[in-house]
């Protein structure tokens, strides 16, 4: 077995692998300032993330582009995608506000951040978030070089 699969033996042990993983993870971002800056952040931000894996579907080793807007432009586009959450009189605004409160927290208080993700295996990305200690911060230049190379470097 490839030393980057993990087995278990049961699902309470798998859930407990995740939980300590993701606290760990919180930990970490929460004890590094410019991470905590990282997640506050009011700009567009850019990353990549190295991907190593083993498995018959996906290259061994490819990188992962990310275009992370910031989070008043990722709830901007929510509220686009879902106008009649939106509308105060709506019976669903409230789950809505409820989203938008988990959306926050999830990237100001534990450091997921939410965006459109890019790489040789999906070249037209797709929307979703990364924990910011796995990520490295690239300037524009370089994700929109990466971009014009077909997702490489």
């Amino acid at each position: 077995m490839s030393e980057h699969i993990r087995s278990f033996a049961n699902v309470d042990d798998l859930l407990a692998y995740l939980n300590d993983s993701r606290a760990n993870a919180v930990a970490a971002m929460k004890s590094n300032p410019s991470l905590v800056r990282l997640c506050n952040s009011s700009d567009t931000l850019y990353f990549k993330r190295e991907i190593v894996q083993d498995g018959p579907w996906w290259p061994e080793r490819y990188t992962i582009y990310g275009e992370v807007p910031s989070l008043a432009a990722t709830l901007d586009r929510e509220r686009r995608y879902y106008p009649r959450e939106m509308d105060p009189a709506s019976e669903d605004a409230a789950e809505f506000a409820a989203i938008s409160e988990r959306m926050t927290a999830a990237r100001t208080e534990e450091g997921y951040l939410y965006g459109e993700w890019y790489s040789t295996v999906v070249p037209d990305g797709e929307p979703g978030s990364h924990h910011v200690t796995m990520l490295t911060l690239i300037g524009a230049d370089e994700f929109n070089a990466a971009k014009a190379n077909g997702w490489t470097a």
